[in-house]
């Protein structure tokens, strides 16, 4: 298993414990990113569906629930440091 479906899986597990289905979740990615050019991932939990988002840097990717409902579920896969978080260390 390579280490980027196993950060994908690690972010998805709370998600699938609390009950969330993997067919309303969607990971988004940076337009930059090797993986933007799938459409889904295939996880323990089923396919999961990729995006782009212009806005955010190479590096970065988190997980969305598009439910239609109020409180949906967010999760970080990976968060590129920002400059100064990086200086306060």
């Amino acid at each position: 298993m390579s280490k980027a479906l196993q950060l994908i899986e690690a972010a998805l597990k709370p998600m699938m414990k609390a009950g969330r289905k993997i067919d309303r979740i969607a990971m988004y990615v940076s337009v930059e990113s090797s993986i933007s050019d799938g459409k889904f991932i295939r996880t323990v939990y089923g396919p999961l569906q990729v995006r782009t988002n212009p806005h955010i840097k190479m590096g970065t990717s988190y997980l969305l629930e598009e439910s239609g409902k109020k409180g949906r579920a967010f999760g970080w896969v990976t968060r590129r440091e920002s400059r100064n978080e990086t200086n306060k260390k």
